[in-house]
């Protein structure tokens, strides 16, 4: 082998951007406090805030998920207050509410029959 090969920087702490020192904050949140791993990568707490908010994290996959399993297994009868029932989460109706919006689920009304006396 020959000794003029340099070795390969690899990923070093100084060279990852904000967005992917939020990624790996985000990987290591459970285990450890949010205050101690900003200043581990040397990213400041609002930056983390800031590229936190922008990723685009569905903290709401998993409910989404059972609210359309829930609505198709009512065969599209169920609005937001049975599917939020049916549940049996702590999550608000209006979250639930949102989600319907999102996946276009709309519950099907029946339509008003007028009286009629006529019996023809």
């Amino acid at each position: 082998p020959g000794g003029s090969q340099k070795k390969d920087p690899g990923a070093g702490l100084r060279r990852l951007s904000n967005r992917e020192k939020t990624l790996l904050i985000d990987r290591l949140r459970p285990a450890y406090s949010l205050s101690s791993m900003t200043c581990l990568p040397g990213i400041a707490p609002s930056s983390y805030h800031y590229h936190h908010a922008r990723l685009g994290v569905d903290k709401y996959a998993g409910l989404r998920a059972e609210v359309s399993r829930v609505f198709a297994d009512s065969k599209g009868r169920y609005g937001y207050r049975r599917i939020k029932a049916v549940l049996k989460t702590g999550v608000s109706e209006k979250v639930v509410r949102r989600i319907m919006a999102e996946e276009g689920l709309v519950a099907h009304v029946p339509k008003r029959r007028r009286y009629g006396s006529y019996e023809g």
